[in-house]
């Protein structure tokens, strides 16, 4: 029996771990600049209001359940479940190292959207150079 009872103290303990560090990775990157860049992107965006409808409203970056998200010394893409009044949808965030000057930093580089009724199309939001391109 003391095995048993080792063993579901473990995997609480497991479980409250990876649920902090989850938790702590989102205020993170949350409080960084291409973030709140990001989110400043969609929420302006007149395709997105519409598609999503308003407020726009971010959940949690998703890292695990099989996403795509990832970072690495040069560049990283974040999914991020957003929801609308009329429906949800999926922003991804591409960043990349800002390599200008001195300075060290991560930039966004590519923003797109996942409507959850129309899933085979994103919404292009922003290139590097600002370009504003509809549904693809």
């Amino acid at each position: 029996m003391n095995f048993v009872k080792i063993g579901a103290i473990a995997s609480i303990a497991s479980c409250s771990i990876g649920f902090f560090y989850q938790n702590k990775w989102n205020r993170n990157i949350k409080q960084m600049e291409f973030y709140k860049e990001s989110l400043n992107l969609v929420r302006n965006h007149k395709g997105a209001m519409h598609f999503l409808g308003e407020p726009i409203i971010d959940c949690r970056i998703q890292f695990l359940n099989g996403t795509k998200s990832f970072i690495s010394d040069t560049k990283g893409l974040y999914e991020v479940k957003l929801k609308g009044s009329k429906q949800n949808g999926m922003l991804y965030i591409n960043i990349e190292k800002d390599k200008d000057g001195l300075v060290n930093d991560w930039k966004l580089s590519r923003l797109e959207l996942a409507i959850d009724n129309q899933p085979d199309k994103r919404l292009l939001i922003q290139l590097e150079k600002n370009e504003d391109i509809m549904l693809q």
